[in-house]
């Protein structure tokens, strides 16, 4: 499945190489309590019926309304240093209630990178299209599309 994300990126600051896995850093409790909490909201915009992934390199291009047009109140997000650090968010979409993402790996190439997702199938849950979100800081990215690809 081919999706399409871009971000505001400094490529002069990445340092990813071509089938490098590009490993996840730790973020402090309180920003990932809060994406955990609410990222399908932040993305209801670009939920649709295909996986999706996109980079954020700014604070200014998280959206700034939840999907009922109430301004969201983000934590204090300075513990995230776009200058060296992207964070990526995405969703899947789930065939089954009881899909459940058990891990991921973000691998660079020269024109793209991949978000690997390994999906749990065989839990029982509703046989319905059900969008669920993913997320991960990594250290900063390249301006490239991200394709996901379940495993």
């Amino acid at each position: 499945m081919l999706v399409s994300a871009f971000g505001a990126g400094c490529d002069d600051k990445t340092q990813e190489q071509a089938g490098q896995t590009i490993e996840p850093v730790t973020v402090n409790g309180e920003i990932a309590a809060f994406l955990n909490e609410n990222l399908h909201s932040i993305l209801h915009d670009d939920i649709g019926g295909e996986d999706f992934c996109m980079q954020i390199n700014d604070l200014n291009q998280l959206p700034e309304e939840n999907h009922a047009g109430e301004p969201f109140e983000y934590p204090d997000m300075t513990g995230i240093d776009f200058d060296t650090h992207t964070l990526v968010l995405g969703y899947y979409a789930a065939a089954n209630g009881g899909w459940n993402l058990t891990g991921k790996e973000l691998v660079a190439d020269s024109d793209k990178m991949t978000m690997y997702l390994s999906i749990d199938k065989t839990a029982n849950g509703t046989p319905t299209f059900i969008p669920k979100t993913f997320w991960g800081l990594y250290p900063k990215l390249a301006s490239k599309p991200i394709n996901v690809i379940h495993k």
